[in-house]
């Protein structure tokens, strides 16, 4: 019997699955640096074999095609990100202006989970200190309705207080 060597294997394969699965490759072996600091820490965290993913990044295996679901939760993507297919997402529900936001947030898949926290938290504190901006101008606004002020005009201060106009003698 004639041994299969793995390149009569791959001549098998038809093309595209070879570049899907590269391409996948690509995709988890940057994420993968992102967010471990060494392939090791990878394969314990998903106790994986030593030298797994050396073995990936030689091409000589494809395992990490079964480990897709929960490298995806790892990273913080779907598997359709890892695949690069696009994944249909109802967004019909939102307005131009909502859609846009979430594209932003999508594009940040390719940071690590602490870095896309950061970001969460960033844009949670700007939004958060422009409502309470707005509230606070309108407080201001309705002050100035119920004391008769008109807009632009300024209250008296209180007597005796200074007001920095004072006659110096």
């Amino acid at each position: 019997m004639e041994k299969t060597t793995r390149s009569d294997r791959s001549d098998r394969e038809p093309p595209a699955a070879r570049t899907a699965a590269e391409a996948a490759r690509g995709r988890i072996l940057l994420l993968l640096e992102k967010h471990y600091p060494s392939d090791a820490a990878f394969e314990r965290d998903l106790r994986l074999a030593p030298k797994t993913v050396d073995n990936w990044r030689r091409g000589r295996s494809c395992s990490f095609m079964r480990l897709l679901p929960e490298m995806a939760e790892r990273f913080g993507v779907n598997v359709g990100e890892l695949l690069a297919i696009p994944v249909a997402r109802d967004t019909s529900e939102l307005s131009e202006e909502e859609a846009e936001l979430v594209n932003l947030y999508r594009k940040t898949s390719g940071l690590s989970a602490q870095e896309r926290e950061q970001l969460r938290r960033v844009i949670a504190d700007a939004v958060d200190l422009s409502l309470a901006a707005g509230k606070a101008w309108q407080k201001k606004r309705r002050a100035r309705a119920a004391g008769g002020l008109a807009a632009g005009e300024q209250a008296s201060p209180p007597r005796g207080a200074k007001t920095g106009k004072e006659e110096t003698s």
